[in-house]
């Protein structure tokens, strides 16, 4: 008997750079003390309408934040809502925090 092929299948995550049509050129980090390109892969929904709104409602509005990395997609995320209630409370501040379990592990 011949030994088995063992074929491994890995998934590819591909990002591109967010093109800005206004400026030609690409879109920036949405981290405010970045100005590296933003990429698609590190894409953040924000709601803008109330929670009695679906959001498959035409009264819905979103806005989509890109950043350039895992880590400042992390920034801004626990900088908003109740996750900045919880830094404030645990640091002080609530800007500039990553959330707790990944701080020091993402570059």
């Amino acid at each position: 008997m011949s030994p088995r092929a063992v074929i491994r299948q890995e998934h590819a995550r591909i990002g591109r750079k967010i093109i800005n049509f206004d400026t030609g050129g690409y879109g920036v980090c949405a981290w405010g003390e970045c100005d590296r390109d933003a990429c698609s892969l590190y894409e953040t929904r924000a709601h803008e309408h109330a929670r009695g709104i679906r959001c498959d409602s035409p009264l819905a509005r979103h806005i989509t934040y890109a950043f350039c990395s895992e880590r400042h997609k992390l920034y801004w995320d626990n900088a908003t809502g109740g996750n900045a209630l919880n830094s404030i409370e645990r640091t002080g501040r609530a800007y500039g925090n990553l959330p707790v379990g990944d701080r020091g592990t993402i570059r």
